[in-house]
């Protein structure tokens, strides 16, 4: 039999636990890694949650009545798409896809934006508006912004 310490990340205690020598290996690799379990579990989600510092509402409207968002990029049979930058990633959005970008409310497609980032769309639609409203953490409306035909909407705080 070995002797295994219950705690080795507190050497103050003294409890102490008899193993057969056939599990000791299999429990010293657990020990190696149980400094890494608050990494694992708060570590990376405080990351994103830190970088994660504005919520963007993109909606399109009619007479002031929010429609479904891929109205406004759907124009007899051509397409709009959305150039968006954030957590350092590239992407394009097609209007079939908006479900990548967000979740779509009644107030159009919530979804979060990094410190930096940039943003671009083209409404497609001819009698519809398309709008974005982004706000801090703290709700407070730090852009907003509407346009008709053809209107583009351009917004961004990243550095080339």
């Amino acid at each position: 039999m070995v002797q295994l310490p219950l705690l080795r990340l507190f050497p103050e205690a003294r409890a102490v636990k008899s193993f057969p020598e056939n599990t000791v290996g299999a429990f010293s690799g657990i020990y190696k890694l149980l400094p890494l379990f608050p990494f694992l579990i708060f570590g990376v989600f405080s990351l994103e949650v830190k970088a994660s510092t504005f919520q963007a509402t993109l909606s399109c409207e009619f007479s002031g009545k929010v429609t479904t968002t891929a109205a406004c990029l759907i124009n007899d049979g051509s397409m709009s798409y959305i150039e968006i930058t954030t957590f350092e990633k590239p992407d394009i959005i097609q209007p079939y896809e908006l479900n990548r970008l967000g979740q779509e409310t009644r107030d159009g497609v919530k979804f979060t934006l990094s410190k930096s980032f940039n943003f671009r769309v083209v409404n497609a639609s001819d009698h519809l508006t398309l709008r974005l409203i982004i706000a801090d953490r703290n709700g407070n409306i730090v852009y907003e912004d509407a346009v008709g035909r053809l209107g583009v909407l351009y917004v961004g705080n990243e550095t080339p």
